[in-house]
């Protein structure tokens, strides 16, 4: 996933895991944001097949017109930008973060009111939301390109 410019409200950040579709599990670092906007999103899945490298790309929110994102949830293994939080607190217990999801009792998190990320690039497992507008949404298979 990436994004010229992510602006957030509601956000926290903790350890967790997700599971792929096989059930095995795999560690992330799970970011919770309610309400987001995201410019100029890329998301991009790419596969080894017996036809070759086959890629699906997924582009929305340009032109002025940002994508969004509500109950925003993101199972992530690496996550690059310039970031800006806003009345953050580190080093809170992950069951008492200000976000609806939490994470478990006396594990290590993170909160803020606010959360901008400039160039942003992520590496996902999973994504979810109760809501997801992607404005002048364009899906494409490639033949492997990625967002980054």
């Amino acid at each position: 996933i990436s994004a010229s410019q992510l602006e957030g409200t509601g956000f926290s950040q903790y350890a967790g895991v997700t599971k792929d579709t096989a059930g095995k599990q795999h560690q992330v670092a799970i970011a919770n944001i309610g309400s987001a906007s995201l410019t100029d999103l890329c998301q991009s899945v790419v596969t080894d097949t017996p036809l070759g490298r086959v890629g699906m790309l997924i582009t929305a929110g340009g032109n002025g017109k940002p994508a969004t994102a509500t109950d925003l949830q993101i199972g992530m293994t690496d996550l690059k930008g310039d970031s800006s939080f806003g009345n953050i607190r580190i080093g809170v217990d992950a069951s008492t973060v200000n976000t609806a999801a939490k994470g478990t009792p006396g594990d290590f998190a993170q909160d803020a009111s606010t959360i901008t990320i400039t160039g942003l690039q992520q590496t996902s497992w999973s994504t979810q939301a109760s809501v997801f507008n992607l404005t002048g949404m364009h899906v494409q298979l490639t033949n492997g390109t990625s967002c980054f």
